[in-house]
């Protein structure tokens, strides 16, 4: 189990009178490990800002960390936890909400007890929620800014498919995306960082999700390109022929029409040729080159807007 490693200001908290009639309390000169969290609680009335609220790990019946929020700028959201256990690794921590109002309530997610442990930060928080929609290995998002459509997640076959733009070149595509809190995402046993991991989703990728109470769970995500704009050259009078083809493709590009470039992309969108600087009506691209199979040609013009067709090479 990996975690999230940083520097963090813990401040510890020595709780060894009773915080309620519940009497929670902790000592830790009697345990020999620890480990930390940073963190906020969700309830189904939204986030918690409650200057007298505590929150308690839990073995089983045995308090092992007690905390109260930290005040920031006015709010008391923020809760930095330092959770006790006499075992390096393997107990199952739980936790509960004490609110003011002395309402007990208990948080969902559970965490995995590893010595030594930074999980969350004040920028990055762990989130405690009173009911889990989620397991502790969901994607809870995926998505690319040049998506055409919101991804479809299934938390039941723990697969995903997203379609964006046709123009992405999706063997090199970074995605961005959400897990449940504290749990990692790895690929090949690499760690992969929403925004800035990129990867070639040609083919399908399994990501490893492995979650913060020791579970994990694979995922099978695809990326498609969005077909619904290709073949729309006919609509502004541009022709292909033939189609299929073996060794060449002409195209007749109307006088009104005028064109920045023209590419021809395979599969894995990737630029094959290029041509710019058009200043024919009729144009010969040579495909002697290409290996059998299917093409798109895009066609760009001048105000940026683009136009695909599929091509057929034999």
């Amino acid at each position: 189990m990996k975690y999230i490693s940083g520097v963090l200001s813990i401040v510890f908290l020595i709780f060894i009178e009773s915080v309620s009639a519940q009497e929670w309390s902790v000592n830790p000169a009697d345990f020999e490990f620890s480990m930390n969290l940073t963190g906020k609680v969700i309830l189904d009335d939204g986030l918690i800002n409650d200057e007298n609220a505590t929150i308690g790990a839990f073995v089983g019946d045995d308090c092992v960390g007690l905390t109260q929020p930290t005040e920031q700028t006015g709010s008391f959201e923020l809760f930095l936890l330092t959770v006790y256990s006499n075992n390096a690794s393997g107990d199952m921590i739980q936790f509960k909400l004490l609110k003011s109002d002395s309402q007990e309530l208990s948080l969902e997610n559970e965490i995995l007890f590893q010595s030594n442990a930074i999980i969350g930060s004040a920028d990055m928080p762990f989130v405690w929620m009173e009911t889990a929609t989620y397991s502790s290995t969901d994607f809870l998002s995926f998505s690319h800014p040049q998506q055409t459509s919101d991804a479809d997640i299934n938390p039941v076959t723990h697969e995903i498919s997203l379609i964006v733009d046709y123009q992405i070149d999706i063997s090199d595509f970074t995605p961005e995306f959400e897990l449940s809190p504290g749990a990692k995402a790895y690929m090949n046993d690499v760690l992969q960082i929403s925004g800035e991991t990129s990867l070639n989703f040609s083919g399908m990728i399994t990501y490893r999700v492995e979650g913060v109470d020791g579970s994990s769970e694979d995922w099978i995500v695809s990326v498609e390109l969005d077909e619904s704009a290709v073949d729309l050259i006919e609509t502004i009078g541009i022709s292909v022929f033939p189609n299929p083809a073996t060794e060449y493709v002409k195209i007749q590009i109307p006088e009104h029409i005028s064109l920045a470039e023209i590419s021809v992309i395979d599969m894995n969108s990737k630029t094959l040729m290029k041509f710019e600087s058009i200043d024919s009506d009729n144009l010969l691209i040579p495909l002697n080159q290409l290996p059998t199979g299917l093409y798109v040609v895009q066609f760009r013009l001048h105000d940026k807007r683009a136009y695909y067709y599929r091509l057929v090479k034999q």
